[in-house]
């Protein structure tokens, strides 16, 4: 169940933020406790779903009020009551409980949203992520924001340096937010662009090994963002293996990888990343002319 309550056997998944700066952690627990259970408004709660939900029952409008009022309450509804009214009650009543142990939902909530952040302390492994969606979704800057906020809101020492191999590593604008004065020490672009792989007249295996494979050798405590990959010069066989290298290892070495592509099954490429990332971050919005 989701819970914001902490306790036996919690592990934080997310931070609920309020405003700029209140972050309440989000706990996932793999049992259901009642005393744990999130509290909210019932009527707020399921006033979403009540148009679906009077169709799947087919109820009329009074008696789907009159079963929300008597859940809203915290009663049973009566012996008397009408057959749709009991009808509605325990249909409503098993879909407050799953949308308050398996879900929240913030979309009539101005100022909260949800955040995925790192650990401020370096030596802590956060987990790997996957972030996967169309062209345009808005990929590549969540990713900015993850790691700037990882920055901003650690100390000096604390800071995880972050390693950005891309095919677009020296023109993707996004990434000028990385490139700033402030963060130069900690941010480390790596161009594996075949424009780039043709100016170093290697083979493509030559050139993974000696742009990305002796860069990573060394790695501890760090950020691995491993962007379409897919698209760089490296031969696939040194590329993928890098990969679920990186992912099977790198808690032993505290390296986080977050691997980005387009598609959710893309073969040989997603296939250890389903099974290792800790976060699965999907964008399903693409760009406006697509549908």
């Amino acid at each position: 169940m989701i819970s914001l309550v902490e306790g036996r056997g919690a592990v934080k998944i997310c931070d609920l933020v309020t405003g700029k700066r209140k972050r309440q952690p989000v706990f996932y627990i793999d049992t259901q406790d009642e005393t744990r259970m999130n509290q909210t408004d019932t009527r707020q709660l399921l006033g979403g779903h009540l148009p679906a939900l009077k169709n799947k029952l087919r109820v009329n409008q009074l008696h789907l009020d009159e079963a929300l009022d008597i859940l809203a309450s915290d009663r049973e509804p009566s012996a008397e009551s009408h057959s749709c009214v009991h009808k509605s009650f325990w249909a409503m009543r098993e879909l407050r409980h799953d949308l308050l142990t398996r879900e929240m939902d913030l979309r009539d909530q101005k100022g909260q949203h949800f955040e995925i952040n790192f650990p401020k302390k370096i030596d802590e492994f956060f987990g790997h992520l996957a972030v996967l969606g169309p062209t345009g979704s808005g990929k590549g800057w969540w990713i900015c924001d993850l790691i700037l906020r990882m920055w901003q809101n650690t100390s000096f020492l604390q800071r995880r340096k972050v390693f950005y191999i891309s095919a677009e590593a020296t023109i993707d604008k996004t990434l000028d937010r990385l490139r700033i004065k402030r963060f130069q020490d900690w941010f480390f672009p790596i161009d594996v662009s075949f424009e780039a792989g043709e100016e170093s007249s290697q083979s493509p295996q030559d050139f993974w090994a000696d742009r990305v494979g002796s860069v990573l050798a060394e790695c501890r405590n760090c950020v691995v963002v491993l962007d379409d990959v897919q698209d760089s010069f490296g031969d696939t066989t040194s590329v993928i293996q890098t990969q679920n290298r990186l992912l099977r290892i790198g808690r032993h070495r505290n390296i986080s990888v977050i691997s980005v592509f387009h598609s959710i099954k893309n073969g040989p490429w997603t296939r250890q990343l389903s099974q290792s990332a800790r976060f699965l971050v999907l964008f399903a919005k693409a760009q406006q002319t697509r549908s």
